[in-house]
């Protein structure tokens, strides 16, 4: 009797090690499993993020390539990313992470749409027709919001159920990382965009009608403009050096009886050759004193060069009647 209990209990002994074995077998390959769907989800992010800066490199190149190259390199890079999408679907998920991977799947779709809408748009965005121009780049900053959203879905729903579930096999998860495609947000600005792509930004929208008007006069005028700290003639060529960037600096005059607050001023330049429009930009005047002469900085950061048309404007406030000199027209020849 003795032996076989002592038998007995030998062989639960037995088993339970070689449950404790399984179990750890288990658990190793379940790691493993995990470790290699961390892998393959980083190499995901930090390629989808070298597509989409490719793809806003091709977008500020348009002094170098026209709209109808840039529109075939976007949709190659949109093809690309879409192979992103379809490799995050087809990852070996580990269990409880099901939902991760649906929405990093909808991250790398976001971005893969993005890129090729704004590739149908970047035509239009250069073209001719003011009206097209504006209406393309206001759609190609919403895009940017997608991308935005892209990266905000994968700090939020992926990376951290990942790290989660390291957690719960009390590892490590520093491998983990979030991908962040659009590293500069002001990409979101339609005036931005329009600076950056040759488009063009349109008006900012009217002041509130229903705000109370302050007695007397109310306006601007165009006091000057110089570019790189050469003054511009407004009947005449002015040739300005160009060594290294362009800094535009438009003055206004308040000519009113009130301070104005949040003027807008704005610059265009467009090509002597053809109209094409090579920048379009504002800028904000927080508080402009009645009586004062104020220099407004405006700093274009695409290259310039050859014969531009430059329209310096600053736009109407409420009350004003009379705009006649808050908008003038300048010749510029760019010399390096």
């Amino acid at each position: 009797m003795t032996r076989r209990i002592v038998a007995g209990l030998g062989a639960l002994l037995i088993l339970f090690a070689v449950a404790l074995l399984l179990n750890s077998c288990v658990n190793s390959s379940r790691v493993n499993g995990l470790k290699d769907y961390s892998e393959a989800v980083t190499r995901l992010g930090e390629e989808s993020t070298q597509n989409v800066n490719q793809a806003l490199a091709v977008l500020t190149n348009a002094d170098n390539a026209d709209a109808l190259e840039q529109r075939q390199r976007l949709n190659d890079l949109a093809a690309d990313g879409a192979r992103f999408t379809d490799r995050a679907r087809d990852l070996s998920t580990p269990g409880g992470l099901e939902a991760t991977t649906q929405n990093l799947a909808t991250a790398l779709s976001l971005r893969s749409t993005a890129v090729a809408r704004i590739a149908d748009l970047i035509g239009k965005a250069r073209g001719t027709s003011a009206t097209e121009q504006e209406l393309a780049t206001t759609r190609i900053a919403g895009q940017m919001t997608a991308l935005l959203a892209s990266d905000v879905l994968w700090q939020a729903r992926v990376t951290p159920f990942i790290k989660q579930k390291f957690q719960d096999y009390d590892r490590s998860s520093d491998g983990v990382t979030a991908s962040i495609s659009l590293g500069d947000a002001t990409w979101t600005n339609t005036s931005t965009v329009a600076n950056r792509i040759g488009g063009v930004a349109p008006e900012d929208a009217p002041a509130d009608s229903s705000k109370e008007l302050a007695p007397g006069t109310h306006g601007h005028g165009l006091f000057g403009v110089s570019i790189n700290k050469t003054p511009l003639s407004d009947t005449g060529v002015t040739r300005v050096s160009n060594p290294s960037g362009t800094s535009i600096v438009v003055t206004i005059e308040n000519q009113g009886e009130n301070d104005e607050e949040n003027v807008t001023v704005a610059v265009t330049g467009t090509a002597q050759n053809g109209g094409a429009t090579i920048f379009n930009q504002t800028q904000k005047v927080a508080l402009s004193a009645t009586g004062t002469k104020t220099p407004v900085p405006i700093n274009i950061t695409k290259e310039v060069s050859d014969s531009v048309r430059i329209t310096a404007e600053v736009k109407k406030v409420d009350g004003e009647d009379n705009t006649t000199n808050n908008k003038k027209t300048y010749s510029v020849i760019f010399a390096k």
